[in-house]
């Protein structure tokens, strides 16, 4: 495990594992905890051990694969730091957005959505700004106020500042309440929480299910507290029994819409199984009408038409696929969509189409005449 940690050469999964060590670490030399300093300390032999191996390896010119990257990416990091891992450019992106939507965000999950509209405000607001595109912020902080705005950024901040200052509280006066698995848990919440400043850990299914289990762990011996057993008297068994029901609901109506979802994907995917054209432009049409679906329905319908123009060679019909793409273009902006209509609209000739494109490119990049220059398609990170 530790040699395939090295060897992905993330170096902020990196920082977060020695900072998860340190907690461990912190709390058993706080408790005098002879059993547990030993614990902790033959794995981190292990996963230095393996480092010094690694590095070792690489300054005597043995090719080891990924861990010499690893350790220019190290080089890189101290050389280069305002860098920050290539993220500089896209957080600030992320800042152009934060700024066009500072109180409500532009909404949970839409972030990659707006995007390369937000790139095209930071240009006018950095010189040294470079074309790139991405779906992630590569901070979930900076995603979450994004996203959420002002107001919903705060509340995380609060949340956590409030749950730090309780573990900083019972550590330095109720140290027995840290017994192992608590030390784990605790560990553990530091180490994402802080991968998640350079990271998306909980864009990952199998990462936030250890956070979930993690403050269960922690919280259940951190939070208890007589002192808050007015709480208690807060519960009333009917409004118990409302909230219940409210959830019951709400998750009978997301798995009726995960069904209709299925339902359309597996059209979709029928869609892409036949050369038929016609058979292939009623699956999509049937697609359409299931709301989970409709977006994606939308941009395969863009790709049908453009396979139509390419074996009738009409005009026509690809100045239909390109008012598609565009129609889907504006719901779900993505390099790749930006890139093909340029394409498609350079072909058709229509200067005016093409300078609504031409908004998302880099200023100056770009000349009638000439290739593209800023609608690469590379995810940039």
């Amino acid at each position: 495990n530790t040699w395939g940690l090295w060897n992905s050469t993330a170096r902020g999964a990196i920082l977060s594992l020695i900072l998860g060590i340190i907690v461990l670490l912190g709390v058993a030399l706080l408790k005098r905890d002879r059993t547990a300093l030993r614990r902790v300390a033959f794995p981190l032999a292990v996963v230095l051990g393996v480092l010094l191996v690694t590095v070792a390896l690489s300054a005597s010119g043995v090719d080891i694969g990924r861990g010499s990257i690893l350790v220019a990416k190290t080089a890189d990091m101290i050389q280069n730091p305002t860098a920050v891992g290539m993220r500089i450019g896209i957080w600030k992106t992320s800042w152009a957005m934060f700024r066009e939507h500072p109180i409500g965000g532009v909404g949970l999950g839409h972030y990659k959505w707006h995007y390369l509209d937000a790139q095209r405000k930071s240009f006018d607001l950095f010189d040294d700004q470079t074309w790139q595109f991405t779906y992630w912020a590569h901070s979930e902080y900076i995603q979450w106020f994004c996203e959420m705005g002002l107001i919903g950024g705060l509340i995380l901040v609060a949340l956590l500042g409030w749950w730090f200052w309780i573990f900083c509280v019972r550590l330095a006066k109720d140290r027995e309440r840290f017994d192992p698995p608590v030390a784990w848990a605790c560990a553990m919440l530091f180490l994402v929480w802080f991968d998640a400043l350079f990271s998306r850990p909980f864009h990952r299914i199998e990462n936030i299910l250890w956070v979930v289990l993690a403050f269960a762990v922690a919280n259940r011996a951190l939070l208890c507290d007589p002192s808050w057993a007015f709480l208690e008297r807060l519960r009333s068994p009917r409004a118990m029994r409302a909230l219940g029901g409210v959830f019951v609901a709400i998750a009978l109506a997301g798995f009726v819409f995960l069904i209709d979802g299925m339902v359309g994907d597996k059209l979709l995917w029928s869609a892409n199984q036949t050369n038929n054209a016609r058979l292939q432009y009623e699956r999509i049409e049937r697609a359409l009408a299931h709301p989970m679906m409709r977006d994606e329905a939308q941009e395969q319908l863009a790709y049908h038409y453009i396979s139509v123009a390419k074996s009738t060679r009409s005009p026509e019909d690809l100045k239909r696929a390109a008012e598609q793409l565009y129609k889907s273009f504006l719901i779900r902006p993505q390099a790749k969509q930006l890139n093909d209509l340029l394409i498609y609209l350079q072909q058709l000739g229509d200067v005016e189409f093409l300078k609504k494109m031409l908004y998302y490119l880099k200023p100056d990049s770009y000349s009638f005449g000439a290739e593209t220059k800023g609608a690469s398609t590379s995810s940039g990170r």
